[in-house]
């Protein structure tokens, strides 16, 4: 399996458990305040959690070891971003290295992949 679609998976099946441990207070506690619980908070009670879980999945991990050789010659300016638009150049160094041109080759620039998922996960909460 591929490892991009690894942490997309645990978070529906993370997502779905959470879900369904909670769905049943949830539902009783809209009901008796609300007098309904329809689609609407359905959507919201599933769509909220494996959301959150997806953006832990693809921010976070991996997170490097962290000793003494990886923090040996690092200095505080080396853990920020300094360099706005960055990621162009990391898209054209990942472009020259592939064999595939076209749309193929976009879909499978790992630097394209990151820049459109920030913006499709991070978007919401905008």
């Amino acid at each position: 399996m591929n490892e991009r679609i690894i942490p997309g998976m645990l978070a529906i099946g993370l997502g779905s458990a959470l879900v369904l441990a909670v769905l049943v207070p949830v539902v009783a506690v809209t009901y008796r305040r609300r007098g309904r619980f329809g689609p609407g908070e359905l959507a919201v009670l599933v769509a909220v959690p494996v959301y959150g879980l997806a953006i832990l999945g693809y921010t976070l991990p991996p997170l490097p070891q962290v000793d003494a050789a990886f923090c040996a010659g690092r200095t505080a300016a080396d853990s920020l971003q300094t360099r706005p638009f960055a990621f162009v150049g990391d898209i054209a160094r990942i472009a020259a290295r592939q064999d595939a041109t076209g749309a193929r080759a976009w879909l499978a620039n790992a630097a394209v992949q990151q820049v459109v998922l920030n913006v499709v996960l991070f978007a919401p909460l905008g």
